[in-house]
Formats: C-alpha cells, sequence, structure tokens
C-alpha cells in the first residue's frame, strides 16, 4: 500500500485580503479565538495534571524499586 503524495500549500507572507475584503468580520474573528481558546483552558489544565501525576507515579515506582 503506497501513501498518498504529498500536499503542497502555498502561503503568502503579509496576505492582507481579509482586511481588504471584510475589515468587520477581524472583531468577531477575534473574538471567536478569544472565546476557543478560554474554552480549550480546562482541558490543558486536565493535560498537565495528567503529566504531573505520572511524573509522580513514575517517581514512586523508582523510589518502590530502589
Amino acid at each position: 500500500m503506497s501513501s498518498p503524495p504529498p500536499v503542497q500549500v502555498e502561503v503568502e507572507v503579509g496576505d492582507d485580503s481579509m482586511e481588504e475584503d471584510c475589515p468587520d468580520m477581524l472583531p468577531v474573528i477575534d473574538s471567536l479565538i478569544h472565546f476557543i481558546y478560554h474554552l480549550l483552558q480546562p482541558a490543558r489544565q486536565r493535560r498537565k495534571d495528567y503529566l504531573v501525576v505520572g511524573l509522580q507515579e513514575a517517581f514512586d515506582r523508582q523510589l518502590i524499586h530502589s
């Protein structure tokens, strides 16, 4: 089974077409990004908690086996 061919994406740096086409949409997009960022904060905190717990458990296992 062969892998699909790579996809090439061209991005123009400094493309302000969004600002030119829909300047009134920028506050809405910024608000949406802000909302999503805060919506994901609990998940980021849980992931950090899992990392801390995992490190603590690994440390405890090392103490038990020492």
